[in-house]
């Protein structure tokens, strides 16, 4: 019915302009809000350093954490997931985890950049250590990553998150 076109497309144009008008009131309402605007603008202009600073040693401590840990197993993680090692792989994401997840809490309690570092380097450490009690559980681990025995690598990752989920309770507190 051409009437029913109509009556639809006319439908359609008012919730555009509904939608115009709302965007408006609300672009009013903000700009109104001068004192609110400035406040959080200056929030911005002194936070952004320290959030820069703090984010940027973190990301520091656990590109180093991923790399010492790499350097210290027996096994070439990287190596072995390019050639298709699925147990490197989860090994690998048991590391990427295990550091990441008590950093970001470090991240979060931490009041400066020495807080930062402290409990970065006692992550790194600790996640070593999960290697090490790893390997004296499972004889051999390394070779058996290399031989892409999954088993081994489920119970690697399990070290590392586990004392990731542990670390990091602890260091929120």
């Amino acid at each position: 019915m051409p009437w029913m076109d109509i009556y639809l497309h006319d439908q359609l144009w008012f919730k555009k302009i509904d939608n115009f008008c709302h965007v408006l009131l609300w672009l009013c309402r903000f700009i109104n809000m001068g004192a609110t605007l400035e406040a959080i603008l200056q929030t911005i202009q002194t936070g952004l350093p320290v959030l820069a600073a703090h984010l940027g040693l973190t990301i520091c401590l656990f590109v180093m954490g991923v790399f010492v840990y790499v350097r210290i197993t027996p096994h070439h993680e990287f190596k072995l997931v390019r050639e298709g090692n699925a147990a490197a792989g989860l090994s690998l994401s048991g590391v990427v985890i295990g550091m990441a997840m008590p950093l970001s809490f470090s991240l979060s309690a931490s009041v400066n950049e020495l807080d930062i570092l402290f409990w970065g380097l006692v992550v790194i450490v600790l996640q070593i250590v999960a290697f090490v009690a790893a390997h004296l559980l499972l004889r051999d681990v390394s070779r058996r990553i290399e031989d892409g025995e999954m088993a081994s690598a489920w119970v690697l990752f399990s070290f590392n998150i586990a004392l990731a989920m542990m670390l990091s309770a602890a260091i929120a507190g």
